[in-house]
């Protein structure tokens, strides 16, 4: 597994509660991994998040819009989870944008 871009996942993952055999396939086959580059959305506001994401490599951050200028909320770093938490929760449309800032390496999580 040490060459399977799954790994730091699933160590993430297990850090917080172990996985069996059939638990790691499962998660391997049911997520998506991918690389976005520079200033790209990974979700956009009037959207509803309906996915978490595991970013592997690289560096995201969430802001809003307010009178033309860009509200930074928060920031997400290598090996953490993202989403629009209360949007993925509610299934309501998030005013935020999650934003690359860097080259990224993603996991999407359904």
């Amino acid at each position: 597994m040490e060459n399977n871009p799954l790994t730091q996942l699933i160590n993430s993952i297990q850090y917080l509660f172990p996985l069996n055999d059939e638990e790691v396939r499962l998660l391997e086959s049911n997520v998506t991994v991918f690389n976005a580059g520079r200033e790209r959305n990974i979700i956009n506001p009037l959207s509803v998040a309906d996915k978490l994401f595991f970013l592997e490599k690289g560096l995201v951050r969430s802001f809003y819009q307010k009178d033309y200028k860009e509200i930074n909320t928060e920031f997400f770093f290598e090996n953490e989870f993202f989403t629009a938490f209360t949007s993925f929760l509610t299934q309501e449309k998030t005013n935020l944008y999650f934003q690359c800032i860097e080259q990224c390496n993603l996991i999407s999580i359904p």
